[in-house]
């Protein structure tokens, strides 16, 4: 079963999919609203830190993120899968198991999902400028 929680003020909403079999919650993150005139937009900032890469990029929505707690961690998400229609499947630079580190700034790596969307609702613009890392 889905529930759909929409955040009205950013135009995003989050499906979370109940658990079966002891499985996390996986959750989208997407906007209701077509933002066609804005193209993705390119990483910036990458950076080698041991075998840790990370980056920012700014993404127009809709976004099309699926995100998922990341499992055996009280906080902290990771990219489960992506819309194809979103900017960040289009922008070719987010795959999934990339944690998501930070928004605007903002450190995500001590958020639950819930706070991460609390986060998201707090910013109304067009595009979102998260930081991404993935294990190499």
């Amino acid at each position: 079963m889905k529930l759909l929680w929409f955040l009205p003020a950013v135009g995003v909403g989050a499906w979370v999919s109940l658990p079966l079999h002891g499985t996390v919650p996986s959750r989208r993150l997407t906007s209701a609203v077509e933002d066609t005139a804005a193209a993705p937009a390119e990483p910036e900032e990458a950076q080698e830190a041991g075998s840790t890469r990370s980056f920012e990029i700014s993404l127009p929505k809709p976004i099309g993120l699926f995100l998922e707690e990341i499992p055996g961690q009280p906080t902290g998400v990771v990219v489960v899968d992506m819309l194809e229609d979103g900017s960040a499947h289009a922008c070719g630079a987010i795959s999934e198991g990339m944690q998501l580190l930070s928004i605007y700034g903002e450190d995500c790596r001590t958020l639950n999902f819930d706070e991460v969307m609390d986060l998201i609702n707090t910013f109304d613009e067009d595009s979102l400028t998260f930081e991404f890392s993935r294990t190499q």
